[in-house]
């Protein structure tokens, strides 16, 4: 890269001007101050051997590569700035612009200052029901050092993508409308949701703005909205007998369930059947009530209340039964034998009694007891089995004593069990045990040995035994025998 300077300025161009040392390599060339040129060597890659000479040889100045290789499959490149100038001035503008470019300027620029607000946006709860009222907060008490803010407005997106339906409304900083201190920085505003607000997500637009409307901050603030209703449902007497009376409560409240809900609509069904009595408490208690069906199952009662566009719905099962119940006893072992009885010593046994419900109806205060004879005794005579549904068993265990000296033969134990059938009445069943006590013939001869001193040929009492019967049968062929 080059420039004919001869061409340029004549046979009397100068090139007296320059640097030809690595870094910031230069050269301009004029006519007499009055014109001039330059070149500026500004990077190169590849190699170092680029250099301005001054080349007034060949009338001319700029870029040489005779002192420069390029190794096999390798490349260099120069970047260079041309500078012309046909007015007055000298070569000295080409040494100020190499200058420039090989020390540039350095600016450092700054944020400018302006006016801020920084708002904390919130809402009493996160989740609305419709028609419930919004309690809107924006505090700046921390984000205005300047004490800017005058006025600030809400914007409320009703949930809708279009901006029609948009509200603004004014918050307040005057303890009212909701505000608890004035002038304490924290603006203020109650909203009610219509009945008809769009369910989902709701944005609030809260604008910032100075005495004179001077704008100065804005924030987004979301919550939801929903129609759903907390109810729940209780069937108080859940196993009606057929044809009485069902009675049921409802409860109803907010989505938060922070807030009873009452004077709602309230519909109930079973079986196809409308329920018609229904009282409202004003408390968001509800209680209905209706005959059960004749037909013995399982029913289930559906109920739903709605209010403001707000809606919600429970169900609870209630099974009818019959006016009376059948409850049977079963004892094992039904015929259990007893050994060992003495005078002195009883014996036990123990018997295992089963209650089953093979009725269609609930056993209520169900009972299983024992009747014992007369001197005999058990570790328990009664046990309780509560509530049996049909098809369901009770297990009890009793241990029964029989007393010593009972004589062999067969005695009876009475187990019952006693019920309330759904219609209030009692029920009792009984099963007989047959117990058989056996025979335990028992021989007892305290004196092992006597003995005594008689003369030859003369009879003498040599002593007594005593033959004691000590079991719970007689003795029966009794024989002595002796041995000397």
């Amino acid at each position: 890269m080059g420039i004919d300077a001869e061409r340029a300025f004549g046979s009397n161009w100068q090139s007296a001007f320059g640097n030809t040392t690595y870094p910031g390599w230069w050269f301009a060339s004029d006519q007499f101050a009055s014109f001039h040129t330059g070149i500026i060597h500004a990077n190169q890659t590849g190699t170092t051997n680029f250099f301005v000479p001054n080349s007034t040889s060949k009338d001319r100045i700029g870029i040489q590569l005779n002192l420069t290789s390029i190794p096999p499959g390798s490349s260099i490149s120069t970047v260079a700035i041309l500078h012309f100038n046909d007015t007055t001035g000298d070569y000295t503008q080409v040494r100020k612009l190499r200058n420039k470019i090989e020390n540039p300027e350095i600016i450092t620029q700054f944020l400018p200052e302006v006016w801020y607000v920084a708002i904390s946006p919130s809402t009493n709860k996160t989740i609305f029901n419709r028609n419930e009222s919004i309690l809107i907060t924006a505090n700046v008490s921390e984000g205005d050092p300047y004490n800017l803010t005058k006025y600030i407005n809400a914007t409320l997106d009703f949930g809708t993508p279009g901006e029609s339906d948009d509200q603004t409304i004014i918050l307040y900083d005057d303890g009212s409308h909701g505000d608890e201190i004035a002038n304490d920085k924290v603006f203020t505003n109650s909203f009610v949701l219509p009945n008809y607000a769009s369910i989902g997500v709701w944005t609030i637009n809260f604008t910032v703005y100075s005495e004179d409307f001077h704008f100065l901050n804005s924030t987004i603030y979301s919550f939801n909205v929903t129609d759903v209703l907390n109810v729940s449902l209780t069937i108080l007497n859940k196993k009606p007998m057929v044809g009485s009376t069902v009675v049921a409560n409802l409860y109803v409240k907010n989505y938060r369930q922070d807030s009873w809900i009452a004077g709602a609509e309230i519909n109930c069904s079973y079986d196809s059947s409308e329920v018609l009595n229904k009282t409202d408490y004003n408390n968001g208690t509800y209680s209905v009530n209706f005959t059960a069906p004749s037909q013995e199952g399982v029913y289930s009662l559906i109920c739903n209340a709605t209010k403001n566009g707000n809606f919600g719905n429970a169900s609870d099962t209630f099974t009818t039964e019959p006016g009376k119940t059948n409850l049977t006893i079963f004892v094992q072992p039904s015929n259990p034998i007893v050994y060992n009885i003495t005078l002195k010593n009883n014996k036990s046994f123990e018997i295992l009694a089963n209650a089953t419900n093979y009725g269609n109806g609930t056993a209520y205060s169900t009972n299983i007891s024992l009747e014992l004879i007369n001197d005999w005794s058990a570790n328990k005579s009664l046990e309780e089995c509560g509530e049996l549904e049909k098809s369901t068993s009770c297990l009890k265990s009793f241990s029964v004593t029989v007393p010593n000296a009972t004589p062999p033969g067969n005695y009876y134990v009475n187990v019952s069990v006693s019920w309330r059938n759904p219609d209030n009445s009692i029920s009792i069943n009984k099963t007989e045990v047959n117990v058989t006590v056996a025979s335990n013939p028992l021989i007892n001869v305290s004196e092992g040995k006597v003995s005594g001193e008689a003369g030859d040929g003369i009879w003498n009492l040599i002593g007594n035994f005593t033959v004691l019967s000590e079991g719970n049968d007689d003795l029966r062929n009794i024989s002595f025998n002796c041995s000397l």
